[in-house]
């Protein structure tokens, strides 16, 4: 075994080991709060970070770091993440009628296969020093939410479905139908209530949406839901709610079966938020301008 492939072996342990410590409240609520910063990384990705530096914000390599003026302290330890190595094959990219594929440049794109990782090391940005970067608007929540218009409308743009008020019963914040095509929200809420339950009935419109949905355990479906609304609320700075983690309670203990469930609801959370986020930032005229 080479030394890259022990260095790999050793990450992928390190991972496993994250994962079952996810099972703890507080350590899936700082997952979550990595997702909201890191929506462009992979799941497994966002564990290793997570468990290493949970209070890391944005995370760049060492030569990414020096483009934007920013210099990687002498002495700071990096945090190890995988990249992918893709190999790229003889074969020419078709669509699904047998087409050539072609990038932006007009030249066909070639077939590529995944065939193993590399360990990267990146560093989070309070391990450097240099010029300030632009960062993403907050908004803070009171009664009012600060910057609320603008949020609302850049909610309504990227949401799957229409948004519309109505007078609910008491109670009822909101809801997603699937059937109609629509996120209803609750007439005369706070700014705060809207925003909170938008996030909400917005994952579920992006994770519960297809038929296929329908035959899922209405509990996954929730935590679903609320683990994407933490990750939106977290990455614009408005406060989270406590996550409902009842269901994930005990995780350690369950059947392998059930474990595997919840990992694939991991994954889930961690698209949904990723495609939310972009949308979002995008709308808001905000991108983020590092990637390792």
């Amino acid at each position: 075994m080479t030394m890259q492939n022990e260095k790999v072996t050793a990450l992928l342990e390190q991972l496993e080991v994250g994962l079952d410590n996810l099972f703890e409240s507080e350590n899936y609520k700082k997952w979550l709060r990595t997702i909201s910063h890191f929506h462009a990384y992979s799941f497994g990705n966002t564990v290793l970070i997570a468990s290493q530096c949970p209070e890391a914000t944005r995370v760049a390599g060492y030569q990414t770091w020096k483009k934007l003026n920013r210099q990687v302290r002498k002495g700071e330890k990096a945090i190890k993440i995988l990249a992918p190595v893709i190999k790229k094959l003889d074969e020419i990219k078709k669509d699904k009628n047998g087409n050539p594929i072609l990038d932006k440049k007009g030249e066909l794109v070639q077939e590529e296969r995944l065939i193993g990782y590399r360990v990267v090391s990146v560093f989070d940005i309070a391990q450097t020093d240099g010029e300030e970067l632009p960062g993403l608007a907050s908004y803070r929540m009171d009664c009012e939410v600060q910057g609320y218009d603008r949020l609302f409308e850049a909610l309504k743009a990227v949401s799957p479905v229409p948004v519309r008020f109505q007078d609910l019963p008491r109670g009822t914040y909101g809801y997603f139908s699937r059937k109609d095509k629509e996120i209803v929200l609750d007439q005369g809420m706070t700014e705060a209530d809207i925003i909170s339950t938008l996030f909400h009935e917005m994952a579920h419109s992006v994770l519960h949406g297809t038929e296929a949905a329908q035959t899922m355990d209405v509990h996954v479906k929730e935590v679903e839901a609320e683990s994407v609304a933490y990750v939106l609320s977290s990455r614009f700075g408005l406060p989270c709610e406590e996550v409902s983690l009842s269901y994930i309670a005990g995780w350690a203990t369950m059947d392998e079966e059930k474990r595997q469930v919840l990992k694939k609801a991991m994954n889930r959370i961690t698209k949904a938020s990723s495609q939310l986020l972009k949308g979002i930032e995008e709308a808001l005229g905000n991108k983020e301008a590092i990637c390792a």
